[in-house]
């Protein structure tokens, strides 16, 4: 329920056209560029290399060839994990 004022538009017309400054503000601090998911991802991925590949690119090829790398050697499927994530 949004109370109306004598303008006509409603409470949530109010906050949006006179409450910018504040909102704008906090927008700006999320940090939507994706830094910290992206800092969880590599981190997700020196502790296991295939989980991290999987959670950003599902059951592609790029998944088997990690998991096929963590395998044979844990340092290529290392390297792999991380270029990928720091690539996308």
């Amino acid at each position: 329920m949004h109370a109306r004022y004598n303008d006509g538009y409603d409470s949530y017309d109010y906050e949006r056209r006179y409450d910018r400054g504040y909102r704008q503000s906090f927008r700006n601090s999320e940090g939507r560029d994706g830094t910290a998911s992206k800092v969880l991802l590599i981190l997700l991925a020196i502790i296991f290399p295939p989980l991290a590949v999987f959670l950003m690119y599902g059951f592609r090829g790029e998944f088997w060839l990690n998991l096929l790398l963590l395998i044979f050697f844990y340092v290529p499927s290392l390297v792999h994990a991380v270029w990928l994530v720091a690539r996308r």
